[in-house]
């Protein structure tokens, strides 16, 4: 290959027979999850663009890659730009490139994110912190296809799909000045909500266990989850997310990198979440059946200990909650049908009745 300069390249190219559809990174079961997938599916077959809104930590880098991994892009490249590191002086630079000479240090031609997204997926990652002077810049090529690189003579054009990020509230921050409105609709065209991760608390057993799976494969050792620490990490509200959940999993392997991963090395801190609505006050059932609340698993020899702790938390809850079956699910947040599902398989000591169609 040549480039501009005349200068020769050696390599290969691979191209991709077919687009396959890659298995999902997206763990999890709980309701909020199943509804988040089924958006993301929605969203991939399309080539509107779609912004991600979701607090720090909850995993909206990998509901992008989800997207593209879905979409007939597959076979193209996911490059990501991050926002948060771009300043008004390497904006325009990193994301449309530069030619030779075009300023002090460009030593060569640089093709930008942009171009280099070329046929695939761009994703602008906290789109909210992008100065507000090179916002133009950015909707004037996301609308023409159409950019030019700094200090180049021609234009370039680049068909990419655009899915942007953000933990901040454009909106009101459209209404305040400090981002365009017009970008703002141009980017908001499917805008997608990132349940935190305590709205999925039913997920974290798995989650835990995968990251165990990921850090033994960095050979930190293959320890184990006791029960008393699944339950620790089920109570937790988790107000960083996912990356708080894998920094607390790291530190406890690194306390027992071979043994069982105990309550004492599952360090949390002291401030839960501000974020997280209150836990309400539990109100008494009508019709409480104090017999029914026995905490014992009929067939706790045949579940796993991440099963276990799922279900002493289940119990947990049914003795906070007097038995209300409504509330536990609010709890657990799953429907009351999952929840009936749930006391059917783990076989528990609790008398319920089968959940109407409707529920």
């Amino acid at each position: 290959m040549l480039d501009e300069d005349g200068q020769i390249y050696l390599g290969e190219h691979l191209k991709l027979l077919g687009s396959p559809v890659a298995e999902s990174k997206i763990l999890g079961h709980a309701a909020a999850t199943r509804a988040l997938l089924t958006e993301l599916e929605r969203a991939a077959q399309t080539e509107a663009p779609v912004l991600l809104h979701g607090e720090t930590g909850s995993g909206k880098e990998l509901a992008a890659e989800h997207i593209h991994q879905q979409s007939k892009r597959a076979a193209g490249p996911f490059i990501v730009v991050d926002c948060t590191v771009l300043s008004e002086d390497l904006f325009e630079s990193e994301l449309f490139g530069h030619a030779k000479g075009a300023f002090t240090g460009a030593v060569a031609n640089k093709t930008g994110m942009f171009e280099l997204a070329d046929g695939g997926t761009l994703f602008l990652d906290e789109i909210g912190e992008l100065p507000i002077s090179q916002q133009p810049k950015l909707l004037r090529a996301l609308e023409t296809g159409s950019f030019r690189p700094v200090g180049a003579t021609k234009n370039r054009s680049s068909r990419v799909r655009v899915v942007s990020a953000t933990h901040k509230d454009l909106a009101a921050m459209v209404k305040q000045g400090t981002f365009r409105q017009d970008l703002f609709y141009r980017l908001a065209v499917l805008p997608i909500m990132i349940p935190p991760l305590r709205s999925r608390r039913e997920d974290i057993p798995e989650l835990a266990q995968f990251l165990l799976k990921e850090l033994s494969l960095q050979g930190l050792g293959q320890p184990s989850l006791s029960k008393a620490a699944v339950q620790k990490l089920l109570q937790y509200d988790f107000p960083g997310n996912i990356r708080e959940l894998r920094n607390i999993i790291h530190l406890a392997v690194a306390l027992n990198p071979s043994g069982e991963i105990t309550e004492a090395s599952i360090r949390l801190p002291e401030m839960q979440s501000t974020d997280a609505a209150p836990e309400p006050e539990p109100a008494p059932d009508p019709d409480p059946d104090p017999a029914g609340l026995q905490r014992s698993v009929a067939n706790a020899e045949h579940l796993s200990p991440i099963e276990l702790a799922e279900a002493s938390y289940i119990m947990e809850l049914m003795n906070r909650y007097h038995g209300n079956r409504k509330q536990v699910a609010a709890g657990l947040s799953v429907s009351e049908r999952t929840l009936y599902r749930k006391l059917k398989r783990y076989r528990l000591n609790v008398h319920v009745q089968s959940p109407h169609p409707s529920s």
